[in-house]
């Protein structure tokens, strides 16, 4: 149980480094102009802060997979809401990031956004409820 109740507070942490990463690749990376989406996923794979947003932004899904597939396996009934939403959020957040590596259209940036700050506010919240041992 000690990792229901760690979970929230964690992935809200590892979020806000994955927040200011994202805000460094939105400021300082240019991906080249043109080109087709296996131009711009190749170049997404030689830039490090891209790539370690990338890679970020899957432990991130991964993890939230795990701390839905835990809520509904361990029974727990006040969590489920929490990683359900959790997980939908951070997965809209992912295809939102996805997305906007293939296509370069800036309304797949703000999907990502929303999808972010949606995750830490539902993660956030889960943070005060009690878990049940």
């Amino acid at each position: 149980m000690k990792f229901l109740k760690q979970f929230p507070m964690r992935v809200a942490i590892v979020l806000a480094i994955q927040f200011v990463l994202g805000v460094y690749v939105n400021m300082y990376v240019t991906f080249p102009e043109g080109g087709d989406a296996n131009a711009h996923w190749e170049f997404a794979s030689t830039s490090l802060p891209v790539l370690g947003h990338i890679i970020l932004g899957i432990a991130i899904l991964f993890g939230s997979l795990g701390y839905l597939v835990i809520t509904l396996k361990k029974k727990q009934a006040q969590l489920r809401p929490y990683a359900i939403s959790g997980f939908v959020a951070v997965l809209a957040a992912f295809l939102g990031g996805e997305s906007f590596v293939s296509l370069q259209d800036d309304a797949f940036s703000m999907l990502m956004a929303i999808g972010f700050i949606t995750a830490l506010l539902i993660y956030g919240a889960a943070t005060r409820v009690k878990v049940s041992e």
